[in-house]
């Protein structure tokens, strides 16, 4: 932070040729310049004794003092995890107005020369913007500075989103194993099972909030539906193939050539087994597609939701 003092300006040939000198916090006078949207994190005297202030013979004056600020901003998780956030950051003097303390932006982007790479965030954009308004004990200047960053979802795509997809698409297996195997319908139930454990883990990740709901959670309830479903018509399948022996499918009062052909062409087993077959592959095809076009989707509202914020703003 930069600000001219006309009380420290001075001729460096009448003082020894000194062109700055560094003075204490307490020791000169400085702007009241803060966040208005703080939550508590703000403290600008937390290194007042360790970081001097620069002046030089003009009155330019130099602060270059490390501050963490934490301030609120809505998320809306609804493409988790590609959603992209844009928080503004307002600061301003709490007590002067514009015509004692008038503030500027040194540039309209930030400097990231210096930024470390975060795990979870990518910056995408920074702004800063100069504001003017006018109230009732007078005009106040203040500056908004806006981020805009997105999550970095590689983690949560192999570890969450994946798994889930080849377990969806395994649940399709059910129809493949043979009608009379005991654990048929077990092994749908186990899949199902899988499906819902990733969804308590999801939640552990998922920010907790009521405004928005994250897609993410839908693609795992019905992906818990979709493996239900696969249960039930697989049961079905079972008890017509087994209707066959029950109930002797195909026998009437046919008799002979007939008979054979009914009962050898047309059988409630051989049907329930083209049924399992169709209805395996167009599951397991119907279960690929939804992953990848939740997927798909999923980032396209994300990137539409990003324009929408920089139209509005």
């Amino acid at each position: 932070m930069t600000w001219n003092d006309s009380y420290f300006v001075w001729d460096p040939a009448q003082h020894g040729g000194a062109q700055t000198l560094r003075v204490g916090f307490l020791q000169m006078w400085k702007p009241d310049i803060m966040p208005y949207n703080d939550v508590g994190a703000f403290n600008p005297a937390k290194y007042k004794e360790t970081v001097p202030i620069t002046v030089n013979h003009l009155g330019e004056v130099l602060w270059l003092t490390p501050v963490r600020i934490e301030t609120t901003c809505k998320m809306d998780v609804t493409a988790f995890p590609f959603d992209r956030h844009r928080c503004p950051v307002r600061v301003g003097s709490w007590q002067y107005r514009m015509d004692e303390v008038d503030i500027h932006c040194e540039n309209s982007r930030f400097d990231l020369s210096s930024y470390k790479e975060h795990s979870q965030w990518k910056i995408r954009d920074t702004t800063c913007e100069r504001l003017a308004e006018s109230f009732q004990t007078g005009s106040f200047v203040s500056l908004l500075f806006t981020v805009e960053f997105e999550r970095l979802n590689e983690f949560y795509v192999k570890n969450l989103i994946l798994p889930n997809a080849v377990l969806l698409a395994l649940s399709s297996l059910v129809f493949f194993l043979p009608s009379g195997m005991a654990d048929r319908a077990s092994f749908g139930i186990t899949s199902m099972l899988a499906i819902c454990v990733n969804l308590m883990v999801v939640t552990n990740y998922v920010p907790e909030t009521s405004k928005t709901y994250p897609s993410i959670c839908n693609y795992f309830i019905v992906s818990i539906l979709l493996s239900a479903f696969s249960i039930i018509v697989s049961t079905m399948t079972m008890h017509l193939s087994d209707w066959t022996v029950k109930k002797g499918c195909g026998r009437s009062a046919y008799s002979g050539v007939a008979e054979e052909f009914v009962q050898g062409s047309f059988s409630c087993k051989r049907v329930a087994a083209v049924l399992d077959k169709i209805l395996g592959t167009a599951y397991f095809v119907s279960t690929t597609v939804y992953s990848f076009g939740f997927v798909m989707y999923t980032k396209a509202s994300a990137e539409y939701a990003a324009n929408m914020m920089q139209v509005s703003a």
